[in-house]
């Protein structure tokens, strides 16, 4: 069930380029900030989601863009390598 959480919470974050609060998350997911709070703790962890604090209280998450680059140029050297 976690991992559905997660995969939602990524996918959230992917669509929103300027990143998204703990609130924004809990509107767009429906999701309580009990539930929201671990999960993006894992993500961070793993690297996964990026974080940036701008003051005491507020903290904006982004998608870990270069692990999503890593996955394109991964794609693109595959199909670059079948074509002769």
């Amino acid at each position: 069930m976690n991992l559905k959480f997660m995969q939602n919470i990524v996918d959230r974050l992917n669509n929103s380029p300027r990143g998204m609060t703990i609130m924004n998350l809990m509107d767009a997911t429906k999701l309580a900030r009990g539930t929201i709070k671990p999960l993006l703790d894992i993500l961070v962890y793993t690297s996964q989601v990026d974080v940036i604090e701008y003051h005491q209280n507020v903290k904006v998450y982004f998608a870990n863009i270069k692990k999503i680059r890593k996955k394109v140029s991964h794609k693109c050297t595959k199909t670059r390598g079948n074509k002769k």
